[in-house]
């Protein structure tokens, strides 16, 4: 069987997870191991097809019938509280909707379909069905409203279990000379980079839309020139609605990015250059033109051409170069640059009118940031590398439709875990308690050591990184800058109290201060031991303190807050079956802060000293049988607030909480 025929069978059977969970990929392969099957499935093609047009077709890269791919997926929540729903955290509709909350039992059913007639032309589609249904809700057929919105709810579709149809898409091979391929339709847009136009997050892989076209400059580069559609709610200062009351009807449908990715060849085989670049153009009928919908100007004659104006204009670049060439060495260096231009005529400024909420700047602002990475490896010995990286994230540097989620830009492991990510629209709405929580890393500026050691019988790391604050600054103007809401502290991402219904992505910590002075200090050490007790045992280890100093408003000592956040987090796994796979946990918080939170009421500062303990046991199960793969977690969450004020003091559960799922591929 030929490798690309090969490649093409071992795609079609393997499951694709549609659960919010990254984590909850299935086996045999992960998400990164698939984009990169299907990146080299492409490229055999292509080169399999760059003879003549007209040539017979090689065996390996034959027309083929239908291929059809499905899944039964059913995820299940549970937690003892009061919520129901499909996702513990959600971005609910204002007016409501059916699928926020921690109880539930949700299924999904997705149905790709995919055809090659030609050795040159693929094209498919996905059927997906979304969360709305529940099996509580067998007999039911909807809550109709009164008024329609943007929920199902409003047309009584909440229980239906409605189709939407996904990922269409029509791919080229060497439609014309000079063009490698051209696509349009869906993509999960992970041909640029964070830092520019960012791959799309897991549930929303199929959703985006462009034209894409691929040529070639000679051996020395690939041009990657693409139109992309803009997603409505990539901002939320209203971007979805116009300003103006004359104008009844915003354009929106032709806002669009433009992106290029010019990837050079490997110079000399030591080095080679990426660049990437994105233009977000969201335009708006001009409200002193007669031809647009809802103007009165009765002054100008009308002429059949409605003239525009940009609402919002940005443009976001970056330049990659990697060093590849050497063994024991490699290096990657990254200047990225950053420009957002909103119009005030036909935007309002959410900063100040929507408690903070936004993922803009309501401002013209231009920033750069740059990151050098250096990996040494086996430098104290086999096994033994060393990575060191320096960055430098300007104040007002924003991707503001860069990756949103399920990419990292930093060695760092942080302060949540998750990732960082230089963009104020992330995405933590959406996902499950055992989801990992993504922070902004806007205006860090630092370097981080990173040293390692593998082995067959252990592993083991040790992080130091050192972050000062571009952001720094003494009376912002906070009603430009976005402030969500002004949290203080160490934001709890798991038992939070705050509401969750406005964030689209919200830092959990505050990007934007009107005060701040502020540097931290984090320290990892984490261990992995493979003893041979039992097939597959494994015992994990972390242990993180992180020393946060925030002096913000400089003219007084009353409000320094100063935290020591001690973490740990003990597991030990086992392959107890061929097919089922156990994990027991232990976690563990204890975080010491001195004015954490207060107020400055009469100008003058009043914060409390908090100390916080949370515990977290826990046990995971995973199962795996062929084409049906499922798993379980649960865990129990209890946390103690101590403050000087007794009435002040808090303690949450015992929560007792699982997630569980189960898939089949057919």
């Amino acid at each position: 069987m030929s490798l690309a025929l090969l490649l093409s069978a071992l795609l079609a059977q393997t499951p694709t997870s549609t659960s919010a969970d990254p984590s909850d990929e299935v086996l045999p392969f992960s998400d990164a191991q698939l984009d990169y099957l299907e990146e080299l499935r492409y490229q055999i093609l292509e080169e399999s097809q760059s003879g003549a047009a007209g040539a017979s077709a090689p065996a390996s890269v034959a027309p083929s019938a239908l291929e059809l791919k499905a899944e039964a997926y059913i995820k299940w929540l549970y937690r003892n509280n009061a919520s129901q729903g499909c996702v513990t955290y959600g971005n609910p509709h204002p007016l409501g909707d059916n699928y926020s909350g921690d109880n539930g039992a949700c299924p999904e059913f997705s149905l790709t379909i995919v055809g090659r007639p030609t050795p040159q032309i693929e094209g498919g589609f996905r059927l997906q069905t979304r969360y709305g249904q529940q099996f509580a809700d067998y007999f039911e057929n909807g809550d109709r409203r009164f008024s329609e919105d943007s929920s199902s709810e409003s047309l009584g579709q909440n229980h239906s279990a409605h189709l939407q149809l996904r990922g269409i898409y029509v791919r080229v091979a060497r439609p014309l000379p000079l063009v490698d391929w051209f696509l349009a339709g869906s993509s999960d847009l992970g041909m640029f980079d964070a830092w520019t136009v960012g791959k799309v997050r897991f549930i929303e892989r199929f959703n985006a839309k462009g034209l894409f076209l691929q040529t070639s400059l000679g051996d020395f580069a690939k041009v990657l020139l693409s139109r992309i559609a803009l997603s409505k709610l990539y901002g939320t200062a209203n971007y979805s609605s116009i300003e103006d009351p004359l104008v009844t009807n915003p354009f929106w449908a032709r806002d669009a990015i433009y992106a290029t990715s010019i990837r050079t060849k490997t110079f000399a085989d030591v080095v080679s250059f990426t660049l990437n670049a994105g233009v977000i153009l969201d335009e708006e009928a001009d409200v002193r033109d007669p031809d647009a919908a809802g103007s009165v100007n009765t002054i100008d004659q009308r002429d059949g051409v409605t003239a525009v104006a940009a609402r919002f204009f940005g443009v976001n670049t970056s330049l990659t170069a990697d060093v590849t060439g050497f063994d024991a060495f490699k290096a990657r260096a990254l200047v990225a640059f950053s420009h957002n231009n909103p119009n005030s005529d036909y935007v309002t400024n959410l900063a100040l009118g929507g408690l903070g909420f936004s993922n803009v700047v309501y401002d013209e602002t231009n920033d750069i940031a740059g990151t050098l990475r250096v990996e040494m490896r086996d430098l104290l010995g086999d096994g033994v590398s060393l990575s060191l990286e320096y960055f430098n994230i300007g104040a007002d540097y924003n991707a503001v439709v860069g990756a949103r989620r399920e990419d990292d830009v930093l060695l760092t492991d942080g302060f949540l875990d998750g990732g960082q990510l230089p963009t104020l629209n992330l995405a933590n709405e959406l996902i499950d308690f055992n989801d990992r929580y993504y922070e902004s890393a806007i205006g860090w500026h630092g370097g981080t050591a990173l040293l390692e050691l593998q082995s067959n019988a252990v592993d083991l790391g040790a992080e130091g990184t050192f972050i000062t604050y571009n952001t720094n600054l003494q009376n912002r103007d906070m009603d430009i800058y976005p402030g969500f809401g002004g949290f203080t502290g160490y934001t709890d991402v798991q038992l939070f109290s705050y509401a969750n219904t406005n964030d689209r992505g919200r830092d959990p910590r505050t990007v934007y201060r009107r005060n701040q002075d502020r540097l931290s200090v984090i320290t990892m050490l984490r261990g992995k031991l493979k003893p041979s007790w039992w097939r597959g045992s494994v015992v994990d280890a972390k242990v993180k303190y992180i020393l946060d100093r925030d002096g913000r408003d400089t003219t007084t000592d009353a409000d320094d807050y100063f935290a020591n956040l001690f973490m740990a987090e003990v597991s030990v796994g086992a392959q107890l079956l061929d097919q089922l796979t156990a994990t027991i946990g232990m976690a563990g918080d204890y975080w010491i802060e001195e004015n954490r939170s207060g107020t400055y009421a009469g100008g003058v500062p009043n914060f409390l000293d908090y100390k916080t303990l949370r515990l977290r046991p826990w046990i995971g199960l995973r199962y795996s049988l062929g084409a049906l793969s499922a798993a379980y977690h649960l865990e129990v969450v209890t946390k103690s607030i101590d403050t000087p004020i007794d009435d002040q003091d808090d303690s949450i559960g015992p929560v007792i909480r699982s997630v569980g799922w189960l898939s089949a591929q057919f």
